[in-house]
């Protein structure tokens, strides 16, 4: 099971994000429906799918200019870092499938 970490504006520096190397980052909101199925959908990783990857997640509503920062406008939106930049952004309903795509 994959557990996504909650992360802050600080776990979201520019030297945060190059220094975990493989990151995927949830930005989500409580009141969000998708978010959660996303973030289940997340959880429900073997540990074989989600190894060497960073998991983490961000409350939009408390982290408004990280939100702002990575162009974040709708929800849940779903970043895949690789050594600092993103190289995959999904947005709405994210499959499993195309998530693991991303990861190889």
């Amino acid at each position: 099971m994959t557990e996504l970490r909650r992360l802050q504006a600080v776990d979201l520096s520019e030297e945060a994000i190059r220094g975990a190397g493989k990151m995927v980052v949830l930005f989500e909101s409580p009141w969000c429906q998708g978010c959660g199925a996303v973030e289940r959908m997340i959880e429900g990783l073997s540990d074989e799918e989600a190894q060497g990857w960073v998991w983490g997640k961000v409350d939009v509503s408390e982290e408004q200019e990280a939100a702002r920062r990575f162009g974040v406008l709708s929800l849940p939106t779903l970043l895949v870092f690789r050594d600092g930049d993103v190289v995959e952004r999904m947005t709405g309903g994210v499959q499993r499938e195309k998530l693991l795509a991303a990861l190889k």
